[in-house]
């Protein structure tokens, strides 16, 4: 037989056996199938195919490494899939094949968590599609599924330290908000003796003052002096108090009136 060949310098004719052409398409098919297998190690997914009226089921070589099966058993056994999913995903994972099969959908999906052979838990992205027969019967699933497991810990781990940041967050608003009440107590023992002396002084001052004015024997003007002396004395323990409150009203106005009243 002839085959018609493309060449840069223009269509050209050359014989060509049914060995050669036969196995050059068996050359380029293998090459094809090496790059998907390739591919899907690379992707982290397989591909598989289950026919329904046969109960046969195909899967790639890199589910089988995927899933930790032999690639020897060419059978995978008809309830394999739900011996590995988690039995609390079998509900979630049947819900959506039967919305998918009822509404004759052509493609589906899911992600849900398989326990394979090798004791580890694994995150598994599934989609799928549905072909039907002239009559509009489930003849064949196929589809795709990839293992995430690792993007989906990293997003856990992102989440969590997502939370962990706001609740850092949080607390430190909280602490910026302490600050100036700390700054108050460390404060409040070098203010409240300040205060105490401070008032006590004057206080003392005032009742010496007070003393002296009620002496007949100083002179006129002495006494008019002392007076005034002696209501500075009553302002600057009035203005003390009302600092006092402005400042810390629960310790240091009690121990200004205790000494204004001692």
């Amino acid at each position: 037989m002839k085959w018609r060949v493309e060449r840069s310098s223009g269509p050209t004719e050359r014989s060509l056996d049914a060995d050669s052409v036969n196995s050059a398409v068996f050359e380029s098919m293998c090459k094809n199938a090496a790059l998907l297998v390739d591919a899907e190690r690379l992707a982290k997914l397989g591909s598989w195919e289950r026919d329904l009226p046969a109960k046969e089921e195909i899967w790639s070589p890199n589910l089988y490494e995927m899933l930790g099966f032999d690639r020897a058993v060419r059978r995978v056994p008809d309830t394999i899939f739900w011996d590995l999913v988690l039995p609390d995903n079998h509900e979630m994972v049947r819900t959506i094949l039967e919305c998918a099969l009822m509404d004759r959908l052509l493609s589906y999906e899911y992600q849900c968590r398989f326990a394979l052979p090798n004791s580890r838990e694994h995150v598994f992205f599934t989609k799928g599609k549905l072909d039907f027969d002239s009559a509009d019967r489930l003849v064949r699933r196929m589809g795709v599924t990839q293992d995430i497991t690792v993007a989906v810990e990293m997003n856990r781990e992102l989440v969590e330290s997502d939370r962990l940041l706001r609740i850092s967050e949080s607390e430190l608003r909280a602490l910026s908000g302490r600050l100036p009440q700390l700054e108050d107590y460390e404060k409040r023992p070098v203010s409240l003796a300040l205060h105490e002396r401070t008032s006590q002084s004057i206080v003392g001052m005032r009742m010496r003052i007070g003393a002296l004015v009620g002496d007949g024997s100083l002179a006129p003007s002495v006494g008019v002096a002392l007076i005034d002396c002696e209501k500075i004395a009553s302002d600057a323990i009035e203005e003390l108090g009302s600092l006092s409150q402005i400042l810390y009203p629960p310790l240091l106005e009690d121990s200004l009136g205790l000494a204004i009243r001692g």
